[in-house]
């Protein structure tokens, strides 16, 4: 016998409810991974213009360039 002969055709939904349910996550999944791959930050290239910064932050706290090499240096990593 089958189960909808004894709860009838309208218990949980019928047949296709688990399927919608499976559908509805893996496109959940899906959006979410490529929302995240498209906004994250590349990693290799942020570092290296950041190390860039912090050393010429460096140099200018320390005295060895002066203001106008600092903002024509900072221009030129910008």
């Amino acid at each position: 016998m089958f189960w909808s002969e004894y709860c009838g055709p309208g218990f949980m939904g019928g047949p296709f409810t688990g399927s919608w349910f499976i559908i509805t996550v893996i496109l959940a999944m899906t959006f979410f991974s490529c929302l995240l791959f498209l906004t994250r930050k590349e990693k290799g290239a942020g570092n290296r213009d950041d190390a860039a910064f912090d050393l010429l932050r460096q140099r200018y706290a320390s005295g060895e360039i002066d203001e106008t090499e600092y903002v024509r240096r900072r221009e030129n990593l910008t």
